[in-house]
């Protein structure tokens, strides 16, 4: 058993903060916390959690959390879902650079699912290939790094796709923030 914690610290670590913050979200309303922070220093809070964090598999729920309770604790939803959606697009950007250098190492097999993709991607044309990349981002909840993944092992251009992972991530952010100001639960 003793092996066992000594391997896997690095998760039960990253489990009990996350079971931490969500005691402390429990007892503490949005009011508090944004009383607490101040509203001037959650956009920069919103900003730094997006472009570190982003929406990638794992800290999607935590930035999409913050930012409906900052909404909720009387934030600017507007101004959340700008700084929130420059941060997003930030950190996609760094991870679509990451997956542009890594892909050049894929093996064989990954070689030849990516270029069955690619075929299909190809024949559609670029206009509904950037509207289905803006509804991806912009109003799904998934995950981006999936999408960041396709596009650079599909070699998208990266400045002929950047508005469309901008203006997804301002539209998912400012929908986020929007919608943590309306929900009555939030606000208590």
């Amino acid at each position: 058993m003793k092996d066992w914690i000594v391997r896997h610290k690095g998760v039960l670590l990253l489990v009990g903060v996350f079971l931490s913050l969500n005691l402390v979200f429990l007892f503490i309303s949005p009011e508090q916390i944004v009383e607490y922070i101040g509203v001037n220093n959650t956009y920069l809070t919103i900003f730094l959690i997006a472009s570190v964090g982003g929406l990638n598999s794992i800290t999607g729920g935590v930035l999409y959390g913050s930012i409906a309770a900052f909404a909720a604790g009387g934030a600017s939803p507007w101004l959340l879902g700008l700084t929130g959606g420059l941060g997003i697009a930030i950190g996609d950007s760094l991870v679509f650079y990451l997956f542009r250098y890594t892909s050049k190492s894929l093996s064989q097999q990954w070689e030849d699912r990516v270029s069955r993709v690619q075929k299909k991607v190809e024949h559609l044309p670029k206009y509904v290939q950037y509207i289905l990349i803006y509804i991806a981002l912009g109003f799904t909840p998934l995950p981006n790094d999936i999408l960041m993944f396709m596009l650079a092992v599909l070699r998208f251009k990266f400045w002929q796709v950047f508005p469309f992972i901008l203006a997804g991530a301002i539209t998912v952010a400012t929908l986020t923030a929007l919608l943590g100001n309306k929900i009555p639960f939030l606000t208590g």
